[in-house]
């Protein structure tokens, strides 16, 4: 007997097929079935929050969420193309009047523990750009930097972190401290990027980027465009943008101009940050580099494309073709 003739048995059931049928605008069906439940309302909740998106097939997920983890499930869904994305974590410090708007997967490790080695009082803000200003006053006129990647190389480092890395960590190079912090990172991810976890394979993680769940819109910052997070409220980039590429030299830079008397910090995560012998880290390194086809470059300079303008970045590859726009003359 089919579920249409014999009704949903379980309240995953329920919840999934009156979640179709809001979706299908048939409200009145999902209240005559289900009249002694109370989740009619919240399936009307939930369906209308992702109608936007149902052109993406998000309706097909939702109600594919729903009859795995009824509610919470498709809650989760919902969550995904729902929560605004976090792009302004700054670290302040007040000793060498700077402010470093940070970015991950562009040695955020290694600038942070240079500047907490120079300035221990420094501070990291999770703030938006007002209440930063209404806290920091004096801060208008301090010096600002940030730090960018080719965003291919940038997509490949997290696609691998998130699937990969975890399972080249052990406690033997690895403080059992961090292990924990990376264990829980990815399962936060896991849980508020709905699809993350079953892009394993490096050609479904591009496609991903280009669905509901992987847009600037809602990303988390490992996925969100840099040039997003490293713009103030208006627009306007900070004071100085380096990098990746020609870390040590812009680094010094910033040295230069915050008096910062750590002049070459050390990149902490190379490619192979389970601390691999160099051979190692060669074979990875090329085996990566191997994932970016025509194809994944097509998606991923579509994606990113205004980081690959912001950067100089050529879109055939990681290597620069540009000036910076703000990059000050020699």
């Amino acid at each position: 007997m089919s579920e249409a003739a014999a009704g949903p048995r379980t309240p995953e059931d329920m919840i999934a097929a009156g979640i179709r049928w809001v979706l299908e605008g048939n409200v009145r069906k999902a209240q005559g079935e289900f009249p002694r439940l109370r989740w009619t309302r919240r399936m009307a909740r939930l369906a209308a929050l992702v109608l936007p998106f149902d052109r993406h097939g998000v309706g097909r997920d939702l109600v594919g969420a729903a009859r795995r983890g009824g509610i919470a499930g498709a809650r989760r869904v919902v969550r995904s193309l729902t929560r605004p994305p976090n792009r302004d974590d700054m670290l302040v410090s007040r000793k060498y009047g700077c402010v470093w708007r940070m970015t991950p997967k562009v040695a955020s490790k290694s600038i942070q523990a240079a500047m907490l080695g120079a300035d221990p009082e420094c501070e990291i803000l999770k703030t938006g750009a007002a209440e930063f200003r209404a806290r920091l006053p004096e801060a208008r006129d301090w010096f600002s930097f940030a730090f960018i990647r080719h965003p291919f190389s940038r997509a490949l480092s997290f696609w691998w972190d998130i699937h990969f890395a975890h399972e080249h960590y052990t406690e033997r190079t690895t403080p059992p401290a961090e292990l924990e912090w990376l264990k829980r990172r990815r399962a936060h991810l896991f849980e508020y990027c709905h699809g993350l976890a079953e892009t394993r394979d490096f050609d479904a993680y591009c496609r991903w980027l280009h669905t509901p769940y992987g847009a600037d819109s809602c990303a988390n910052r490992h996925i969100l465009s840099l040039g997003l997070q490293i713009r103030d409220a208006e627009g306007r980039l900070p004071d100085f943008v380096g990098r990746l590429e020609d870390f040590a030299a812009d680094w010094g830079q910033v040295a230069a101009r915050t008096g910062i008397p750590v002049r070459e910090p050390p990149l902490l995560h190379s490619l192979a940050g389970w601390r691999a012998p160099r051979e190692e880290v060669e074979a990875a390194r090329t085996a990566r580099a191997a994932l970016l086809t025509e194809r994944n470059k097509a998606l991923l300079a579509e994606r990113y494309a205004g980081d690959l303008d912001l950067g100089g970045y050529s879109p055939a590859g990681p290597k620069i073709v540009g000036p910076f726009p703000n990059r000050p003359r020699a």
